[in-house]
Formats: C-alpha cells, sequence, structure tokens
C-alpha cells in the first residue's frame, strides 16, 4: 500500500472468500458453497497465511480483510517487519476459486 501499513493482494482470478466448495449432489466433484460460510470481513490473519509468513513477517497480530473476491489486504500491527519482496505464503486449502454455475 501507499502508507507502507498493509499489503495488498490480488488473486488472477475470484475467490470463494474463505468459503470451502461442497458436493452437493454426491458425484465426487464440489460444485456448490454456501455465500454464509464466507469469512467475516475483518479476520485474524492467521485464517489465511501460512504460519511461516505469520513468523517471518512479524503478521501475529494482523488484520486481514476481504476487498473483492479476488483482493485481500493485511493491515501490519506493531510487530510487523514486512519489506518490498518478502514472500506471502497462504495456508494450504484456505481458498478456493470461484467457478460461476453454468
Amino acid at each position: 500500500s501507499g502508507s507502507g501499513r498493509s499489503i495488498v493482494a490480488t488473486f488472477d482470478s475470484a475467490t470463494l472468500m474463505g468459503a470451502a466448495p461442497r458436493d452437493s449432489d454426491g458425484d465426487g466433484a464440489p460444485d456448490a458453497h454456501d455465500e454464509a460460510d464466507a469469512w467475516p470481513r475483518v479476520f485474524g490473519c492467521g485464517r489465511l497465511l501460512a504460519q511461516r509468513t505469520l513468523d517471518e513477517l512479524g503478521l501475529a497480530d494482523a488484520a486481514c480483510s476481504w476487498e473483492s473476491a479476488q483482493t485481500f489486504v493485511v493491515r501490519f500491527g506493531l510487530g510487523a517487519k514486512a519489506a518490498v519482496g518478502d514472500g506471502l505464503f497462504l495456508r494450504s486449502g484456505a481458498i478456493f476459486a470461484h467457478v460461476p454455475s453454468a
């Protein structure tokens, strides 16, 4: 960000914003999700970022929020030590792509 107190991350396509896809018809392929399962607007970054990222960048007390289905923001807490060029890694299984219905 311009202030240097946050990271703005954008995916190349829409996500389910924390909701997990489900197999609603029992065929073994995910085909639905519940909008109510999406994460709250502001949430602890530990729900989204890998522990490695939280530890290395000092983001244990950072707050994350979704700006859109493609963009989330990490707002630094007091102990943040992130710098330009640092890697940002996500928790495995935390984010799923939004696949529009046919």
